[in-house]
């Protein structure tokens, strides 16, 4: 769905990233923009996870404090 996104672009995606039915984040390997539409099968899986205040969009990185070690943590788990 997401054009191969890596583990790390994923951890970082934030809820504003995503607005009007468009996914538009930067690769953090490459600084390239990306554009991606929104598919009811990507709501799917968001809609598994209970709302929280991060301004992430996945529960991999719950605060801003300290978002590499959690990123770190959440990758060694995978």
């Amino acid at each position: 769905y997401t054009r191969g996104m890596s583990f790390i672009d994923m951890a970082f995606l934030r809820k504003k990233d995503l607005q009007d039915g468009i996914l538009a984040y930067r690769r953090r390997k490459t600084g390239q923009m990306l554009l991606i539409k929104w598919e009811k099968s990507m709501q799917e899986i968001i809609d598994k996870y209970p709302e929280n205040e991060s301004a992430y969009l996945l529960p991999i990185i719950k605060t801003n404090r300290n978002e590499r070690l959690q990123y770190r943590n959440a990758h060694r788990l995978v």
